[in-house]
């Protein structure tokens, strides 16, 4: 990339490139200046020029053979000087002049009188002219140099590297200084966001459209009223007052009511013993957040977590360039996706973290590229990420290195996809894992400066289990005491023998951790569960229950803020159970030797309808993480999620 200041009268000259017939310059730039120079070259005598220049923001293409009237091509907009980066491609084709800017407006003209040849052999010249280049014929432009940043050239499919210039006169290599105009936009942007479409966008939902539903303290619920409306009339105010609403209410949907109006009791509606009440656990009920990265959004806290957007910014058909940056700490997910809507996609474009390598692959119909990073980015730090599109040529980019480049094969080059296009995740519905090497998980971690072209994208259409990006987060799931659970293997028989493990850090020293049951009128159950802080593990084969409890040193030892380790085991009528170290084992009712259980695993809390004698209905407040069951390890993300749960995302404070 090359920059020109104001008054620099600059300009980097490129070794010749002989115009003749055809003729194709791809380039980038950005200004804040509507008129000046982008690139001419011209024969020796300068008969004959080719010049892209800015003409009061319209983008001008101009050929002059010398002979005929000079053959000028101009855009209909006139905004292209608004500081945003802009996409040409211009190209002559005998007597045709075509330009396509941002992959969105296209005009083209022929001249039928003018030659189909131009020879030239001065320079490629970018930003600017020397003195000895004179003409007084239109494809020389009035403002002979330009203002603002070329880059990502490249003339006939050859990449033009600035850096081996020889004469590159007020030329500055440094980042580009121009920045966008506040408040100016293109009119190919997509129309602004109604009042109705801008919906805070963090949903702990009980379903796709649903949200936490608050209940009032047991004394006064004024406080979160006033709350409720001020965040209202905020709203109204202004984008930044909007910023400072959905904050609000990202707080009051999470935290739900300050615990100063929360009447102490032994338990709430939920069967919850409150923090600072009578249990005196380390960690508040409701957890803490923070937005840490106030642009960044935090995906991946269930399995339907995604962001959809209708419109897109600029066109991605032939040539494209997104960019975004990423932090996460997982080995797969989804962050960009998009196909031809058909029941198995062909056409498509897709980014994905697979084994920590960053994949991005495209098929325009004859065959995809796949674009993969041969180092892992799953390190928790923020990266940039750049995934280019030219015709059938892929490139990946990583904090700005040229990491792997791929070629679709065949021949077409023209992607036929359609909206909407996926963010963070997909729609569960959609069958994509074909072109995504299996990968189907949302993106675990957090997102930020989405962009095509080098142009931001409006607001979503639909935002499902997105949140502000927080530093108080680890993996995990996280259960919140409104109430809900996870539920993992649809038919899962418990048999004579089982083994699991699982960590869990509570908020509360009561609640249900594990549990299977029957749905035959049978008595047939395992559970793990907090009874007032005891670690308590039991089973019923059907001839009686086997059960057995480990006592921590305090009845809050068990909520102390820590990650506590449990290691349950069923051997036939035998119960052993490890906490911590802490170890007890007891031998239960002989005869029956199998649990016959056929329905799923419960996590967090058992669901409406299904009841288990001695195992008491109450939520479990808290992370869990790392779940075995024999020599398998659970995923949560993958389980069916119902009520106020987050399955890939655990909070910290």
């Amino acid at each position: 990339m090359v920059s020109f200041g104001e008054g620099s009268d600059g300009y980097l000259a490129m070794p010749a490139v002989n115009v003749e017939s055809s003729f194709q310059i791809t380039l980038k730039f950005k200004t804040v200046t509507p008129n000046g120079l982008l690139f001419l070259t011209a024969s020796e005598d300068n008969s004959q020029i080719l010049s892209l220049s800015m003409q009061d923001g319209k983008l001008v293409l101009a050929s002059d053979d010398g002979r005929t009237p000079v053959s000028v091509l101009s855009t209909d907009l006139s905004g292209y000087w608004n500081g945003d980066w802009h996409y040409i491609s211009a190209s002559k084709q005998n007597s045709k002049l075509r330009l396509m800017i941002d992959d969105f407006e296209i005009v083209q003209t022929m001249n039928e009188r003018s030659s189909d040849s131009l020879q030239t052999t001065k320079p490629l010249y970018f930003g600017g002219i020397p003195d000895s280049v004179t003409s007084s014929r239109l494809a020389l432009p009035v403002t002979r140099h330009f203002v603002g940043c070329i880059g990502d050239v490249v003339v006939n499919e050859v990449v033009q590297n600035f850096a081996i210039s020889q004469e590159k006169a007020g030329a500055s290599f440094a980042s580009c200084p121009v920045a966008a105009i506040p408040g100016q936009v293109l009119p190919i942007l997509p129309p602004q966001p109604t009042q109705s479409s801008q919906q805070p966008f963090w949903q702990p939902v009980t379903s796709l459209s649903g949200s936490v539903t608050l209940k009032p303290a047991k004394t006064t619920a004024t406080a979160a009223t006033v709350t409720l409306e001020a965040t209202k009339a905020t709203a109204a105010t202004s984008a930044t007052s909007a910023t400072e609403a959905t904050s609000a209410t990202l707080l009051l949907a999470v935290q739900s009511l300050p615990t100063t109006q929360t009447t102490l009791s032994d338990t709430d509606e939920n069967g919850v013993t409150p923090s600072g009440g009578v249990d005196r656990c380390s960690l508040p009920l409701h957890p803490e957040t923070d937005a840490g990265h106030s642009n960044a959004l935090q995906f991946g806290s269930r399995p339907e977590s995604r962001q959809e957007f209708t419109s897109a910014p600029a066109s991605y058909m032939d040539k494209s360039e997104f960019t975004l940056e990423f932090k996460t700490n997982a080995t797969n997910g989804i962050i960009l996706y998009v196909d031809d809507q058909k029941a198995s996609p062909i056409d498509f474009i897709a980014i994905y973290i697979k084994a920590g390598q960053v994949v991005y692959s495209f098929n325009p119909g004859s065959g995809p590229a796949v674009v993969r990073s041969p180092g892992r980015y799953n390190d928790g730090q923020w990266h940039t990420l750049t995934a280019a599109k030219r015709h059938r040529n892929g490139q990946l980019l990583i904090d700005g290195v040229e990491v792997a480049t791929a070629d679709s094969p065949g021949t077409t080059e023209i992607l036929n996809t359609k909206v909407p296009l996926y963010f963070g995740g997909v729609n569960g519905n959609r069958n994509i894992v074909k072109n995504t090497e299996g990968v189907s998980l949302p993106f675990n971690g957090c997102l930020r400066n989405l962009r095509l072209n080098g142009i931001a994208f409006s607001d979503p259409a639909n935002t499902v289990a997105v949140g502000p990006c927080s530093e108080k987060v680890e993996a995990g799931a996280f259960f919140f005491a409104e109430g809900g659970h996870i539920s993992l293997r649809d038919k899962f028989v418990v048999g004579q023998t089982l083994e699991l493990a699982i960590d869990i850090r509570p908020r509360s020293n009561n609640g249900l951790i594990l549990a299977v049951a029957t749905s035959r009128k049978r008595r047939d159950f395992l559970a793990l569960q907090l009874l007032d802080g005891v670690v308590h593990f039991s089973f019923d084969n059907g001839g009686g229950i086997t059960e057995i409890n480990v006592t921590l040193p305090s009845p809050f030892s068990i909520c102390d803020g820590g990650w506590h380790s449990i290691k349950a085991v069923k051997n036939l009528f035998v119960a052993s159970l490890n906490v911590d170290g802490e170890i007890a084992a007891k031998v239960g009712p002989r005869g029956q030797s199998a649990a016959d259980t056929d329905l799923p695993i419960y996590l967090g809390s058992l669901p409406e309808g299904i009841d288990i004698k001695t195992v008491p209905k109450t939520q479990f407040v808290g992370c869990m993480r790392n779940l075995r069951i024999g020599d398998l390890a659970e995923n949560f993300a993958t389980g069916k999620v119902s009520g106020n749960v987050l399955s890939n995302s655990c909070h910290i404070a």
